[in-house]
């Protein structure tokens, strides 16, 4: 027993470096490709995109059954139970493509840019073409094959991102982001089907449909509340403030999101396979939980917080004086989001004590107070609007704050541990870049040479706290550079 453990337990750390690895390469190609997007583009031209992408989420609110988490949480899994998935799977995505053509055709009216029903004319091909994508994927998922599918993600974003960069160089605009999406999707498809074809097959069934449906209601109503005030929110600055100032807007929020998607999405997707064994075999949460929020607070808070005080000279260095007027925002919602994940990975524990039902009703209610928190503060500027973020996760906090605990069993002051000294974490990297910011009176004109030395700083400083903390990302490192250390003296 205690042999299995230990294989699992370096399964699992392998899964976390390939994935990190993977994610990692491919987030820094999206960032650089959004940049070089940012000089081809406009902000108007990034505001049409902006709508349509806010359109096609409202829809996908409707479709987020997150089937594949159903799969990957099942104890077993046979041939019966993954075609009934396919097929209900299958049957949201072609329900999701008609909504988005059907929508395409009276963008113009409902979203105040005709150009945005083009995009999601293309755009409804891309859950047509993930049908050929779920059943491989989900099961590479749950046998954590995380290397295969980091090297899949890799090259999906190298073909998106030169099918987008190579249509907006030749000149199609506001369309170009949507082509690399739908070229990425194709490629993704032959990927898995490449190299899964054990999993492939276009076989349907209904039996015990019912429970999946259950399953992804379920989802659907925690994260897709979240998803609909967020798109519903972005389409009413757009029509309040203007395609140019949705433009700014999402140019900061994609920012944040590369940070959410590539950092938390990845650890919480490998955390959450942990977690689920741990709750099939013993039901103990509070171990994983507890490591876990411990490396994805060390790892995010010091970036988010040293990214929010640079803002203003990053923008103006990476997009360009034009998206000088994303800077503020930016810095507004990286703070938001550092503050909402002090009650990270709360889906998780839900899912896994069966309390979705709870969580339901708590999302509905930190959603609406956020959507109207938005809301009214978007006609005073972009600066309000984004500060109502903050509110959002501070509001989030105050009716979380007993549940995690009590999901994750935690004993009385550990959360308040592992909150307290990656807060250290991050006033300690981000303190070289806020003496500078200060010593220019926060302008976004600083010299380069200074910037560069300030994050330099910050890393050396944020390593130094790691290990004086022995904090577990230090454990990881370490045991990371003994490994590669043993490698040469086998060799």
């Amino acid at each position: 027993m205690r042999v299995a453990c230990v294989r699992y337990l370096v399964s699992v750390r392998r899964s976390v470096l390939w994935s990190f690895g993977g994610q990692g390469m491919s987030s820094v190609l999206a960032f650089g490709t959004s940049v070089l997007l940012a000089r081809l583009l406009t902000p108007r031209e990034f505001g049409i995109y902006a709508i349509a992408i806010a359109a096609q989420g409202i829809l996908q609110v409707f479709a987020m059954f997150s089937v594949g988490a159903y799969v990957i949480r099942q104890e077993q899994v046979d041939q019966q139970v993954l075609t009934s998935a396919f097929t209900v799977n299958a049957a949201i995505s072609l329900a999701l493509a008609a909504l988005m053509a059907g929508l395409s055709f009276v963008a113009a009216p409902l979203l105040g840019a005709a150009e945005a029903g083009n995009v999601l004319l293309l755009l409804a091909t891309t859950p047509v073409i993930g049908i050929l994508t779920f059943r491989p994927a989900a099961m590479m998922q749950r046998e954590m094959a995380f290397q295969t599918i980091s090297i899949i993600l890799f090259f999906n974003v190298v073909v998106t991102s030169a099918v987008t960069l190579g249509s907006a160089w030749s000149g199609a605009s506001y369309m170009s982001a949507a082509l690399g999406l739908v070229a990425g999707a194709t490629f993704q498809a032959l990927c898995y089907n490449l190299v899964a074809p054990q999993h492939a097959s276009l076989r349907v069934s209904l039996v015990d449909w019912t429970h999946i449906v259950k399953f992804g209601l379920n989802i659907v109503s925690v994260s897709g509340v979240s998803l609909l005030m967020a798109r519903l929110s972005e389409i009413v600055l757009g029509r309040t403030l203007g395609l140019t100032a949705l433009g700014l807007y999402g140019r900061a929020a994609g920012v944040t999101n590369i940070l959410a998607e590539n950092i938390y999405a990845t650890a919480t997707k490998i955390s959450y396979v942990k977690l689920s064994q741990d709750a099939r075999e013993h039901g103990d949460l509070r171990p994983t939980f507890l490591r876990s929020m411990n490396l994805i607070l060390g790892l995010m808070w010091p970036m988010q917080l040293g990214l929010a005080v640079l803002a203003a000279p990053i923008v103006r260095l990476l997009y360009g004086p034009q998206w000088i007027g994303a800077a503020g925002p930016l810095s507004l919602l990286l703070v938001g989001q550092l503050v909402s994940l002090i009650i990270g990975m709360n889906w998780e524990l839900f899912a896994l004590r069966d309390e979705m039902f709870r969580q339901t009703k708590l999302e509905i209610t930190r959603a609406t107070v956020g959507f109207v928190a938005f809301i009214a503060a978007a006609p005073f500027g972009l600066l309000f609007a984004a500060g109502s973020r903050i509110f959002e996760a501070l509001f989030g906090i105050l009716i979380y704050r007993r549940h995690v605990p009590r999901l994750a069993r935690t004993l009385p002051g550990e959360l308040g541990a592992v909150w307290g000294r990656n807060v250290l974490l991050a006033v300690v990297a981000a303190a070289p870049a806020a003496l500078l910011m200060a010593d220019n009176g926060w302008s976004s004109d600083v010299d380069l040479r200074w910037m560069w030395s300030s994050i330099a700083a910050g890393i050396a400083l944020w390593l130094l706290a790691i290990a004086l903390l022995d904090h577990a990302l230090w454990q990881e490192l370490s045991l990371l550079l003994a490994k590669l250390r043993r490698r040469p003296a086998q060799s």
